[in-house]
């Protein structure tokens, strides 16, 4: 599994895929893969339900050239944790990705979080 995602994701920028669709969908089965390597059902049904949700967003959010390189650097990094089994890195680069996800959403579509608690606010980082 892991060899199949190195072979995306730890590539030479100019092999860098840039189209919005392409990369949307190459990144949604980055993270079932993980999730789906982790045998952890309950997570993977999570991970589901979350990605049905903010499908457009993520399509979204690959619209600047900018994240998706970020995106691959990401996921490289992510990739050499988990090979080299460095749990603490991995969790943290995990916890990472998620907050600036949910910062990048806050920023351009504030719509959706406006008058939401702090509580709500945690809740929806924790997922």
């Amino acid at each position: 599994m892991l060899a199949s995602l190195r072979a995306i994701w730890l590539v030479a920028p100019e092999a860098q895929l840039l189209e919005c669709d392409n990369i949307a969908s190459l990144d949604e089965q980055f993270h079932i893969a993980l999730t789906e390597a982790a045998g952890n059902r309950e997570l993977a049904s999570i991970l589901t339900n979350i990605t049905n949700r903010i499908r457009i967003m993520r399509r979204l959010d690959f619209e600047y050239e900018t994240r998706i390189t970020q995106t691959y650097k990401e996921h490289a990094e992510l990739l050499d944790a988990i090979e080299q089994r460095d749990e603490e890195r991995a969790v943290a680069l995990i916890s990472a990705h998620i907050k600036g996800c949910l910062q990048r959403c806050q920023h351009h579509y504030p719509a959706p979080f406006a008058g939401r608690s702090r509580a709500a606010h945690t809740l929806i980082a924790a997922r």
